[in-house]
């Protein structure tokens, strides 16, 4: 007798009609793109295309750059992520077309999670769509003007000068020569102390104190981690079965701990009267319709206030640090480039008096274009995903689509001219040549780190 009366052979036919049952369901709609004669990647049931990135073969950016080189003769492809067919555009004015001009068919971001998921995300920009999109689009808009950005520019400076100063002392401590720097630990730590103060109003050195609960609550919050990797994959791949584990997408002590703190800065702001130039003022300011080019009041609740506010915060502490190593690691390997920069950097600082402007800053053509290249070469963010809200005719082609960073590059510009107008930076035994991105991370990371050489600069 065998298990639950089912002998051998009986329990391998079971086994075999599960994996046949999983493998058509796994496989369900896997003809989306043939029907309608696209070129895409076959794919394997279940994982879709998305299997060298499970099994980290690849990471998220080889993976993009594996599906544009397949497609790169075509205008359009397709791929699976998991069960998903999505579109990949591989024209630069196809893109253009769809972006710009045909913008109004594509508002909604593709976005996998329930809409009973975290607030703090479904509730910014992020997660809304159409018309509730569109109108917190236009509430906040007015808010992110150059002159709204000119307000903050102290702001930022200050954490610049934080910047500068916690480098020369360590030098000091270290009695001069070379200071070899972890350069993510370090931008993380500057990107933090510039979201602090810039959007939620609240100064915190993690320069010199990395152990303050908005720094490790924001290393929390971020999916850096494998395992939060694999968390994201999962709602991804199955939102709803995720939901039903309870694997929450942000953990409940980082939830409460940012709504408590936006909410708090919210009360303590509206009874004592306070005014700051932070992004917590202005997002009141558009409560009120006090803003110029706004249009009437709009209902903003503290939790749609609290929501924006943790998607400035989550835009700009992984990215904005992430490139500024790119870049500080680029300098060091050119020196010439380098050189040029500081001359741009000491030329205009020597025209405004020692002090950099806003406008001073927005001046210095060579810095622009050293960021631009950056970008192109290792861009942060590596994907741009819209859903089509209408249906829609790509251009010059016969396929139809059913329906179904101002204040950061501020931020980084001015840590590149601080760093630049004090500091050289060189290679050092532990820089990575080449760098090699990294597979465990959805983001863009580098195994080993960003070890970079900092000397402070003799003047004439």
């Amino acid at each position: 007798m065998g298990l639950l009366g089912l002998d051998l052979t009986s329990w391998g036919l079971v086994a075999t009609f599960i994996i046949l049952l999983l493998y058509f369901m796994g496989s369900r709609g896997h003809d989306f793109f043939s029907k309608r004669d696209v070129p895409y990647l076959r794919p394997l049931p279940i994982l879709g295309n998305m299997g060298a990135l499970v099994f980290r073969r690849k990471s998220f950016g080889e993976l993009l750059e594996s599906l544009y080189i397949e497609f790169k003769r075509h205008k359009v492809g397709g791929m699976f992520r998991f069960n998903q067919p999505v579109y990949v555009l591989c024209d630069p004015e196809t893109i253009k077309q769809i972006t710009v001009k045909d913008f109004d068919h594509f508002v909604d971001r593709s976005v996998p999670f329930p809409e009973d998921s975290e607030p703090l995300f479904m509730k910014s920009l992020i997660g809304l769509k159409g018309d509730k999109w569109k109108n917190m689009r236009s509430t906040l808009s007015p808010a992110f003007t150059s002159s709204k950005m000119k307000n903050m520019f102290l702001l930022v400076d200050e954490c610049g000068n934080q910047l500068s100063q916690y480098l020369h002392d360590e030098l000091k401590k270290q009695g001069g020569g070379t200071l070899g720097l972890e350069m993510k630990d370090l931008f993380t730590r500057y990107a933090n102390d510039v979201i602090a103060t810039a959007a939620f109003g609240i100064q915190c050195d993690s320069l010199k104190d990395n152990s303050n609960q908005f720094y490790v609550m924001g290393k929390e919050a971020t999916i850096s981690s494998a395992a939060k990797s694999l968390i994201f994959l999962g709602y991804l791949c199955a939102p709803k079965l995720m939901r039903m584990m309870g694997i929450p997408l942000l953990s409940r002590p980082v939830s409460k701990f940012f709504k408590g703190l936006i909410y708090d800065t919210l009360e303590v702001r509206q009874r004592q009267n306070i005014i700051r130039p932070d992004m917590i003022h202005l997002l009141l300011q558009a409560r009120k319709a006090e803003l110029k080019g706004q249009d009437g009041t709009t209902e903003l609740s503290d939790e749609d206030i609290a929501a924006q506010a943790f998607l400035f915060f989550l835009a700009g502490f992984d990215t904005t640090s992430t490139l500024l190593c790119f870049i500080t690691y680029l300098l060091a390997l050119h020196g010439g480039i380098q050189d040029r920069l500081q001359a741009e950097i000491e030329q205009v600082l020597e025209n405004s008096g020692g002090k950099t402007t806003y406008e001073d800053l927005h001046a210095m053509k060579y810095l622009d274009q050293v960021v631009s290249e950056c970008l192109r070469l290792y861009p942060p963010a590596v994907v741009v995903d819209r859903e089509c809200l209408r249906t829609y005719t790509i251009p010059g082609t016969h396929i139809t689509l059913e329906k179904g960073m101002r204040f950061a590059l501020m931020e980084v510009k001015l840590a590149l001219v601080h760093l630049l107008h004090n500091f050289n930076l060189q290679t050092t035994s532990k820089t990575p040549i080449p760098l090699q991105i990294t597979r465990k991370s959805l983001n863009m990371m580098v195994d080993g780190g960003f070890w970079i050489g900092i000397e402070p600069r003799t003047k004439a």
